[in-house]
């Protein structure tokens, strides 16, 4: 069981690693037709540069930040590096994607993006994935933050139909997981890393060797909050000694915060449905 879970959902960190979420909706389930929700949901393909005509940038159809340009690098013909995060005030939907009985289902869940916490001897940001006041929740808390430099994460705790203080499965790092923004795009760099693996109050340290790539500074993305352009894509690949090897691409958007990834601890692919900028 430790090697499904762990490989099944190691990386987002996100990363979602955390990242950036959070919207008042009720946690919902939606079984869909799968070659459809696999179509939309759990691809992996990078955007080429033909997809960079798309629609206007969604940000442009929304209220920016007092001070921000809504031109869209493609109009520019530039991407200044780095990151810039959510606004806290900022609230989210994202839809995750979970096989349950063969066949692929979804929930929607609201998202919150905390203030900095001390956990696993570090300082992260807490992010919630999910409605943490039903008595079961589908969802996930990343312990991570993201700045103009890049994204560091110290662990995550995944919630499967779990009460909200009983996670179904956590893992922490001993040492923040961290990835730049800053490097050329199509650079890979190799990190190692040791952690903890806890489930059912047993604990279980783990070694990985990651390889973090930053693939993109300036692609599309199409998810149900609709057409995302300029945004980051990096992608991470796990070679452990413990766990079988597994990978998963990300990509996130200056103000949004994280817009997709092909696949998040415990579940499937994550992708963004709706947000509202204060």
């Amino acid at each position: 069981m430790k090697n499904k879970l762990v490989s099944c959902g190691f990386l987002l960190v996100f990363v979602c690693s955390g990242l950036v979420i959070g919207c008042g909706t009720d946690s919902t389930k939606a079984k869909d037709d799968l070659a459809t929700q696999e179509d939309s949901a759990i691809s992996q393909d990078a955007q080429s540069d033909e997809d960079l005509s798309a629609p206007d940038d969604l940000l442009a159809q929304k209220d920016l930040p007092e001070g921000e340009d809504s031109t869209t690098e493609e109009d520019s013909g530039t991407h200044e590096p780095g990151f810039i995060a959510p606004d806290p005030a900022t609230t989210f939907t994202y839809r995750l994607y979970s096989f349950e009985y063969g066949e692929l289902g979804s929930y929607d869940v609201p998202g919150k993006f905390g203030i900095r916490e001390d956990k696993f001897g570090h300082e992260y940001r807490r992010v919630e994935l999910g409605d943490f006041s039903l008595d079961q929740v589908h969802g996930l808390i990343i312990w991570a933050n993201h700045t103009a430099e890049g994204m560091e994460t110290g662990g995550v705790e995944v919630y499967q139909g779990a009460h909200a203080d009983e996670p179904s499965f956590a893992y922490f790092f001993e040492e923040p997981l961290s990835g730049s923004f800053l490097i050329e795009p199509g650079t890979t760099t190799q990190t190692q890393a040791t952690g903890h693996f806890i489930i059912d109050e047993d604990e279980m340290p783990f070694e990985i060797t990651l390889d973090y790539e930053l693939v993109s500074l300036n692609e599309t993305v199409e998810v149900p909050a609709g057409t995302i352009e300029g945004c980051i894509h990096y992608r991470f690949v796990e070679n452990s000694t413990d766990l079988s090897d597994f990978g998963v691409d990300y990509w996130v958007k200056d103000h949004i915060g994280i817009v997709k990834a092909t696949t998040v601890p415990g579940f499937e692919a994550l992708e963004l449905v709706d947000y509202v900028l204060p």
